[in-house]
């Protein structure tokens, strides 16, 4: 069974739901009430209210990944910055997860189980977003030193690109065989050949040359 973008999203998203299960024994396992009690009362208000956003935060991530978990797997720039900011939400997570102190509270054996399970939760919530994130990029096309290296191959062989025609490839390094300069055409010529990601994302999309056959 092959799992997709939207699948993956949506089991995310009940993951997070799953977290606050962990965040509502929180307050109780560290005893808020009677740890906080000496602090100023505005400190107190105002510890409540960072909690109650990080709680917010997470049920709109969950929720909004299970309602919209096609939408989110589209690639369309909106579902893209969505899953960067789930990403960054969750990456930060991740990565303070080894510095907290929380060895001296996990007393028990299922409270070790799960901080393990956080841990591996995290971790996927962030693979995920990554997923989604890189979702329907634009196909750039060659870097300029990689386009430098390419024109200098083909001086070197003697041939020269011209601007409208298309570059026919074997799925190799370089043209296959002769080739001779096609004149450019509104239309160009077809190009025939394997994926060449090296020069570029697809045939036909560079300048090139048909066979001489």
């Amino acid at each position: 069974m092959r799992l997709d973008l939207a699948t993956a999203i949506f089991w995310i998203g009940c993951g997070q739901l799953c977290v606050l299960v962990a965040s509502a024994l929180v307050p109780v396992r560290l005893d808020w009430r009677r740890e906080l009690a000496g602090l100023p009362k505005l400190v107190r208000q105002l510890f409540w209210i960072y909690g109650g956003y990080v709680v917010l935060s997470i049920v709109s991530l969950g929720l909004i990944c299970i309602v919209n978990a096609e939408a989110l797997a589209s690639g369309s720039l909106l579902a893209r910055s969505f899953c960067m900011y789930g990403a960054a939400f969750w990456g930060i997570r991740l990565v303070l997860q080894p510095f907290l102190a929380s060895r001296p509270f996990l007393t028990i054996w299922w409270l070790h189980a799960g901080y393990h399970v956080l841990t591996a939760l995290f971790a996927s919530f962030l693979l995920v977003y990554l997923w989604g994130a890189m979702r329907g990029l634009p196909e750039v096309s060659a870097p300029r030193a990689l386009t430098h290296c390419r024109t200098k191959w083909l001086t070197s062989h003697g041939l020269r690109l011209p601007r409208p025609c298309a570059v026919l490839y074997d799925g190799s390094r370089g043209p296959k065989g002769s080739a001779r300069r096609v004149r450019p055409t509104q239309a160009p010529p077809p190009c025939v050949g394997r994926r060449l990601a090296s020069f570029g994302p697809s045939p036909g999309t560079w300048p090139c040359y048909e066979s001489a056959t």
